[in-house]
């Protein structure tokens, strides 16, 4: 959220004062302008290179349940890269349209990024990715995820988290430990697999094979 609002701060400044007070056709006669672009777009480099620009790739592994990280991660990166072609193509037909309002554009979506992560994105420092992918399932507001406590499931931990938050398929079960008498998560399934032990079980097994020499 610090590097979102100090870039948005940077990129207004840089707009405004590239649009209202620099010389576009004789930049040489407004030398103090020039300096402050020059200024703001040093510290811009700084607010990025020290937060979203090698962050966004943390936020991008932790975000997603294991399940799909994988192919997430590749999309987030291709787009990343699109993004990036689209860009650098268009800018110099964008600047020649609105020259220094241009930073407008990535101001407003710093704007929008500030209120993104305060609103939607949960605090992961010092969390594992298992605890991550829980605090998404129980949907713990992001606002005061900072001081969630995974102690706060009760004995069963994150074991006695049910899947069907997750959303993996409809009709998902779930056993937890204290409701199956400490039988575990296991639950045996007589109609596939016959219980060995019972009246007729010996009946049904195939007789073994032999074989002669």
């Amino acid at each position: 959220m610090a590097g979102a609002a100090a870039m948005f701060g940077c990129f207004m400044i840089y707009a405004f004062v590239g649009h209202f007070a620099l010389d576009a056709e004789n930049p040489m006669s407004t030398p103090t302008e020039g300096k402050v672009l020059i200024v703001f777009t040093c510290l811009f480099i700084v607010a990025f290179a020290t937060t979203w620009g090698p962050l966004v790739w943390a936020v991008v592994g932790e975000l997603y349940p294991a399940r799909y990280r994988a192919p997430c991660m590749a999309l987030a990166t291709a787009s990343n890269w699109l993004f990036n072609f689209l860009i650098s193509f268009f800018t110099t037909f964008i600047t020649d349209k609105i020259d220094y309002f241009y930073g407008l554009v990535f101001g407003v979506c710093c704007f929008f990024l500030f209120w993104i992560v305060y609103f939607f994105m949960i605090e992961t420092k010092d969390r594992s990715l298992e605890e991550i992918d829980t605090m998404y399932v129980l949907h713990v507001n992001p606002i005061t995820s900072a001081s969630w406590d995974p102690r706060e499931l009760g004995q069963d931990g994150m074991n006695g988290v049910g899947t069907d938050g997750m959303y993996l398929k409809a009709g998902g079960k779930d056993f937890k430990k204290t409701e199956t008498g400490g039988a575990g998560l296991m639950v045996h399934d007589e109609t596939r697999f016959p219980n060995a032990s019972a009246p007729g079980a010996e009946a049904e097994r195939p007789a073994p094979v032999s074989s002669t020499v």
